[in-house]
């Protein structure tokens, strides 16, 4: 969903990478800045080489999408050195055990409806 933090309309996986980097950034009253979203290569290049970079896999309600993109994403990087950094999460769990069988990290990410705090209790 472009539009939660873009001045794009639609889907990521409707658009082609380069429309989607001439897009802008929203700030958080919703108006574009001069920022552009990058893409996973340019995330990669511009931070340190020690960081640790967690993947998000969202695709709304659609477990086929999330297995495709983690697909994507795992053979992209599978033999490129910055698969060491990267640790794939997501809410699908089919998702986080492609990305596992292709050895990268992965990590389940729930959502609860109770209060954080109650379980430090």
């Amino acid at each position: 969903m472009l539009r939660l933090g873009t001045d794009l309309d639609g889907w990521t996986h409707q658009r082609r990478s380069a429309v989607i980097q001439g897009g802008r950034l929203l700030n958080r009253d919703g108006l574009p800045t001069e920022e552009h979203p990058l893409t996973l290569a340019q995330l990669l290049a511009a931070t340190p080489s020690e960081l640790p970079i967690q993947v998000e896999v969202k695709a709304h309600a659609d477990p086929a999408l999330a297995e495709h993109t983690t697909r994507v994403l795992c053979e992209r990087y599978r033999r490129r050195p910055e698969r060491s950094r990267i640790e794939v999460i997501s809410f699908h769990s089919a998702a986080c055990a492609i990305a596992a069988g292709y050895g990268f990290r992965a990590r389940l990410v729930i959502c609860a409806d109770y209060a954080p705090d109650a379980l430090a209790a």
